[in-house]
């Protein structure tokens, strides 16, 4: 007699249906005729998939909720909660940091992430059709991901530079790692918003032609032209090429 275990994506089904194949479905009868147990094994809840498996073939028992909480042959074994404090804690991140999209497959995040202008996505080893490395890949720049891992795979990363929390989870961890990316994600967008923006050749050429009239006209060096097309910039409230425009348009 063995104890075989089944993970449900990717194993008991695939391609984002809930239903198991026919053969699925024979194989297990047989093994459990065969004497052996099969238990499911995933990180799901009983509410997310454990109660539509075992609706459609008898398995012997349940490990969900990533071993919160085991079934066998009915009897509930073990079920591990949140705390009270480890609630207040969910509850207050879900009112500061809003959730978007929970997803169960690689495919729904990319489509989400795609939608959205950008943000912390939280995610594990392996999805039903795609591993972290690959969501990664095709991850909208404006996304950081934070891999939630056994210590092993936490370990043995294959990204560079890809934040992770080891299993098993602590609250308190999840959040300030969360803030902490929240906060560098905003920095980067302040910073971009900062940087000047690159002039076009048209444009550089409008400068240099005022530039050079302010010099013929005013008696003005370079640098003290520059100096003057700086300061009017900054006086009215305009960019250098918009005050480029100006010049010329007055002066010509």
């Amino acid at each position: 007699m063995k104890i075989i275990f089944f993970d449900i994506d990717g194993t008991l089904i695939c391609g984002g249906s809930e239903l198991m194949s026919e053969s699925t479905k024979e194989a297990i009868r047989i093994a459990r005729a065969n004497g052996h147990i099969c238990m499911i094994n995933t990180g799901r809840t009983k509410r997310l998939g454990g109660e539509n498996l075992t609706g459609q073939v008898e398995f012997d028992g349940l490990l969900l909720g990533c071993g919160t909480e085991i079934e066998y042959h009915g009897k509930q074994l073990m079920h591990k909660t949140f705390s009270m404090e480890e609630s207040k804690a969910i509850l207050t991140a879900m009112k500061k940091y809003h959730v978007d999209a929970v997803c169960t497959t690689g495919a729904q995040a990319l489509q989400n992430a795609n939608e959205l202008d950008g943000g912390v996505m939280v995610c594990g080893y392996r999805f039903a059709d795609m591993m972290y490395t690959e969501l990664h890949e095709y991850l909208p720049p404006q996304f950081e991901m934070l891999l939630v891992a056994s210590p092993g795979n936490c370990g043995e990363r294959d990204v560079e530079n890809l934040v992770c929390l080891s299993t098993p989870l602590k609250i308190n961890e999840l959040l300030q790692t969360v803030e902490m990316m929240e906060y560098m994600i905003t920095r980067r967008r302040k910073k971009a918003r900062q940087k000047p923006k690159e002039r076009s050749e048209e444009e550089m050429n409008l400068i240099s032609e005022a530039k050079a009239l302010l010099m013929e006209r005013n008696n003005l060096t370079e640098e003290e032209a520059h100096r003057y097309m700086q300061k009017r910039s900054m006086d009215n409230g305009t960019g250098l090429t918009e005050t480029a425009q100006m010049i010329l348009s007055l002066l010509t």
